[in-house]
C-alpha cells in the first residue's frame, strides 16, 4: 500500500485504489475521528477513483477549495479549474483547489477541514457511525449535491468500505 507517495492513481484498478486508500484513511481516523470508510468513499466519488485532473495533478481527492488564495496548513499551493456548483441548480464555474504533496496530505487535510471548521461539529458526535457522519457533514453543507449521501453511502456498501473503520 501507498503510504507517503503520491497515492492512488488513474490506472489503478478499483481494488487497488482502495487499497492504496485504505492506509491514509485509517491514518485520518486515528488523528481526526473521521471514519475511514466515509473517507474512502468521499475519495472515490470527489476523484472519480483518482482519474480526476484534481487528483491525477494535484492529489487532491477530495475537491478541498482554496479559499482567498490559502491552501492552509498541509496543502502545498492552489490551482484553478472549471468545475460545477449546484445551488440548488447546477451550473459551470471556476473555483481554486488546494493542491497536496501526496496522497497522505490531502487525506490528513480532509480531517483537517472537518475538525477545524465548527459547523461540521456535530459529526463528530457520530465517528463510530458513517453513515450518520455523513449525513451529518452533508446536513452541515458539505456537499451542494442533493445525492451526495446516497452516492457516498452506496460506495461504502457496494466495496465493504465499513471494514476500514474497525482499526
Amino acid at each position: 500500500p501507498v503510504t507517503g507517495g503520491t497515492g492512488p492513481v488513474g490506472s489503478m484498478t478499483n481494488a487497488q485504489y482502495i487499497a492504496a486508500a485504505v492506509p491514509a484513511a485509517q491514518q485520518g481516523y486515528r488523528e481526526f475521528q473521521v471514519p475511514a470508510s466515509v473517507t474512502i468513499a468521499q475519495s472515490i466519488l470527489e476523484s472519480g477513483w483518482g482519474r480526476s485532473g484534481l487528483a491525477a495533478k494535484d492529489r487532491n481527492y477530495f475537491g478541498i477549495k482554496c479559499f482567498s488564495g490559502n491552501p492552509g496548513p498541509i496543502a502545498n499551493g492552489c490551482h484553478t479549474y472549471a468545475t460545477f456548483e449546484c445551488t440548488p441548480n447546477c451550473y459551470p464555474t471556476y473555483a481554486t483547489f488546494r493542491t497536496y504533496a501526496s496522497i497522505t496530505d490531502s487525506f490528513r487535510d480532509h480531517g483537517y477541514f472537518l475538525t477545524t471548521n465548527s459547523r461540521y461539529r456535530p459529526a463528530f458526535n457520530y465517528s463510530n457511525n458513517a453513515d450518520q457522519f455523513l449525513v451529518e457533514i452533508k446536513k452541515a453543507g458539505y456537499a451542494t449535491d442533493p445525492n451526495y449521501v446516497s452516492k457516498v453511502q452506496n460506495l461504502m456498501r457496494t466495496y465493504n468500505l465499513y471494514q476500514y473503520d474497525r482499526i
